[in-house]
């Protein structure tokens, strides 16, 4: 009996000796190296944006158990500001990646400037998917970035503000405007315009039609072009020949 009880407190002892010994080897979780969106992932902060270097730096990792998406919290930073600008530079410059809204359109002047805050960057997936989403958001000495994946969505660039149209007046006088070698008429002459009723469409683009004239010395007119002016006056074709619309250089 005495040789079982022993035997029985060795195996006690070695057993506490175990749980001692791991309980002092134990170290602190490590920063992580990548943010994970499912299968796909993107590098996490590190220290080019002064995380890792940095005494006491924590970041703790906790997933939304409704979403799905995955929260990572840094804390002990000397600037959330400075890192989460210095990150978003990465993103943009080595990671392919854009600042955008909610609906995954970019925006090209989103920038981290004040003191505490929160941007949207995005991603397309490898195989076009979705998007890795990024909500970053920023305070004295923190920094939280919540990864998700936007699915069935791919970023896309902002629409083209519309153009206002300059009117018929503003057209007729942007035409007079030009010298003589710009509209491809000879120099020396007198010219009239007059624009007729209506719309051209060049390229699914409305636009002005304007005549040009050259004064003849009976004080007729004698007809020596046809201009298409877009509404907002920015571009100018003449038609040629075979009536197809050339666009004119301006000097």
């Amino acid at each position: 009996m005495g040789k079982n009880v022993w035997k029985a407190l060795g195996t006690a002892g070695a057993l506490l000796l175990l749980l001692t010994s791991c309980g002092e080897t134990e170290e602190a979780a490590s920063l992580p190296n990548n943010y994970v969106f499912g299968q796909e992932m993107l590098p996490a902060m590190g220290e080019d944006q002064g995380v890792g270097t940095e005494q006491g730096v924590s970041c703790e990792v906790t997933t939304d158990s409704e979403t799905g998406e995955t929260i990572y919290a840094y804390s002990g930073l000397t600037s959330g500001q400075e890192t989460a600008a210095a990150y978003l530079e990465a993103l943009e410059t080595q990671y392919g990646c854009s600042p955008m809204d909610e609906e995954g359109v970019r925006q090209a002047n989103a920038a981290v400037t004040d003191a505490e805050g929160s941007i949207l960057v995005g991603k397309d997936m490898a195989d076009g998917s979705g998007i890795l989403r990024l909500d970053i958001q920023w305070a004295e000495t923190t920094c939280q970035l919540t990864a998700s994946i936007l699915e069935g969505m791919q970023l896309q660039d902002p629409a083209e503000p519309e153009k206002e149209p300059i009117g018929v007046t503003a057209a007729v006088a942007e035409l007079k405007s030009m010298t003589p070698e710009e509209l491809g008429v000879p120099e020396g002459e007198t010219y009239m315009v007059y624009a007729d009723d209506g719309y051209i469409m060049v390229d699914d683009e409305a636009c002005y039609r304007l005549k040009l004239y050259r004064r003849t010395a009976v004080d007729t007119r004698e007809i020596v072009g046809i201009y298409l002016m877009s509404l907002d006056g920015s571009t100018i074709y003449r038609l040629n020949g075979d009536n197809q619309a050339e666009p004119l250089n301006r000097s």
